[in-house]
């Protein structure tokens, strides 16, 4: 009937504490606590995911509770109705009545099963830069991107796939051309979307521009080759001469004429 994943018990027993970090509680549940319930005792949490399948993730009777912060919780992370109407994760970090946005209970590798966060996660890169630990459940080393990830899985950013080919254009009009070097580019993580830049990004100039392509990831990864682009001018210029002239000789010696410059 109360908690679900973790029942703390401080009563006739002075204080029980339970310190939880870098977990992930999911799915449990209960009618008191579907993730947490604590009597009497004194829990601190901090970057930990909170995803009870039913009941609160955290309900506290006559206990204390001490958010390190960074934690993710599904709902406002209640209380009893008494104690805490607004919920207890108020500390810097804290993210509340948001999907954390996991995969199912599965083998992802180490010696456990654990939940991975799908790539859109807003766990992604949300955890405490204090005590983090070296690893994640799997062994995976912390943190692949700028910041850990909240909870027990530490999500690892395979780089995108660069593809570059080389370009020749032939110019029909004006003196430059845009043009894309890009040649199927991607990314082999499940769900991540890429960016394109080229450096330098054009219009590109008759002769040969060498140009360097650049993805990025919605994680932050990148890859980069370089291609050649060659532009080809096959358009003549165009002249407009002055009018013609008629000029008397004034000797035998002939006449000297000026002509205005002409246009090109």
């Amino acid at each position: 009937n109360s908690g679900g994943a973790i029942y703390i018990y401080g009563l006739f027993q002075g204080t029980a504490t339970v310190q939880v970090a870098y977990s992930t509680l999911s799915s449990n549940s209960a009618t008191d606590g579907g993730g947490f319930f604590n009597l009497e005792g004194a829990l601190e949490i901090g970057s930990t995911i909170l995803n009870a399948g039913s009941g609160l993730n955290l309900t506290n009777d006559g206990g204390t509770v001490l958010s390190h912060g960074h934690n993710l919780s599904s709902d406002a992370s209640g209380g009893n109705g008494t104690n805490a109407p607004g919920g207890y994760l108020n500390a810097t970090g804290d993210i509340r009545n948001t999907n954390p946005r996991l995969g199912p209970l599965q083998d992802n590798g180490g010696p456990t099963f654990t939940h991975a966060l799908l790539t859109n996660s807003p766990a992604i890169n949300a955890g405490s830069d204090i005590n983090s630990p070296g690893t994640d459940q799997r062994g995976v080393a912390r943190p692949q991107g700028a910041h850990s990830d909240i909870g027990a899985f530490e999500l690892e950013d395979t780089p995108p796939v660069s593809a570059c080919r080389n370009v020749t254009v032939t110019l029909v009009s004006g003196c430059t051309t845009n043009v894309s070097v890009d040649n199927g580019s991607s990314d082999p993580d499940l769900g991540n979307t890429i960016t394109l830049s080229q450096s330098p990004a054009g219009p590109y100039s008759a002769g040969t521009n060498i140009v360097t392509l650049t993805v990025t990831d919605n994680l932050g990864a990148t890859n980069s080759c370089t291609a050649t682009v060659i532009v080809i001018d096959p358009i003549a210029p165009t002249i407009t001469c002055p009018s013609n002239k008629t000029a008397q000789a004034p000797s035998a010696a002939g006449a000297v004429v000026s002509f205005a410059a002409p246009v090109a």
